[in-house]
């Protein structure tokens, strides 16, 4: 358990520059409106559009959006194949079905919650195309609560460390960091971990930029290790 919370540390520490700048993305707004919650609400609109899509052109799609579209409120009254379009041209995985979800979200947003995202998983995930990574997300970095997401990033390094069996499920594994981890890292640990994963752990790992390199027992290596039959809070290494 300590050496999961020592790894936490140490990645936290690594990518705290990136955290506070996620932290801060203003998606279109001035900065002084950061937190309130027209910003939840295009953080929310935002999320809505990950998913087998690169965050970069996420918020590439994002700010075409949210300069054609000003308010909530615009966008649950947008034309479908404008935003449908800005979603394509950036390279929006499935924007046929990120389109409708984001334009009901918007409207519902706008008529059954006086246009506030909810801060609670139940009514966050009553929203088609939100589940629970998203919901994660967004109660983390919106609204500052304990929640871990698990995406492919995540997935890949937890199993290529030996943290979970690849059949853990993403409920599981974030329960797990959530039991271990002190309740104001959870977030920030969520956060440093995607980095991680995208920027050092990768499909080909960079062992040689590895902030935990000397903990790593597959450091250097590029052959796949036996699946872990069990459950092992890390050996040394989580990320």
């Amino acid at each position: 358990m300590q050496k999961l919370i020592d790894i936490a540390n140490t990645l936290t520490f690594q990518y705290q520059y990136k955290i506070g700048m996620v932290r801060k993305r203003t998606f279109g707004l001035p900065e002084d409106r950061v937190g309130t919650p027209e910003w939840q609400a295009r953080r929310f609109l935002t999320n809505i559009m990950l998913g087998k899509t690169r965050e970069e052109a996420v918020l590439r799609a994002s700010y075409d959006i949210f300069k054609e579209y000003k308010s909530v409120k615009a966008i649950a009254a947008a034309d479908s194949t404008v935003i449908f379009n800005i979603m394509r041209r950036n390279y929006i995985e499935f924007a046929e079905n990120k389109t409708p979800n984001m334009i009901e979200a918007a409207r519902r947003l706008s008529n059954d919650f006086h246009g506030y995202v909810p801060a609670n998983r139940k009514a966050l995930q009553s929203f088609r195309g939100v589940g629970y990574h998203i919901a994660s997300i967004v109660l983390a970095l919106a609204f500052d609560q304990p929640e871990f997401g698990v995406d492919l990033h995540v997935r890949r390094v937890m199993s290529r460390l030996g943290i979970f069996p690849r059949n853990t499920s993403d409920i599981e594994m974030a329960r797990i960091v959530k039991d271990v981890l002190p309740a104001n890292q959870v977030g920030n640990f969520s956060r440093s971990f995607v980095d991680f994963g995208k920027r050092v752990c990768g499909k080909t790992p960079k062992c040689k930029d590895c902030p935990l390199a000397a903990k790593c027992a597959r450091s250097g290596k590029r052959a796949r290790i036996p699946e872990p039959q069990q459950l092992i809070l890390f050996d040394e290494r989580v990320a």
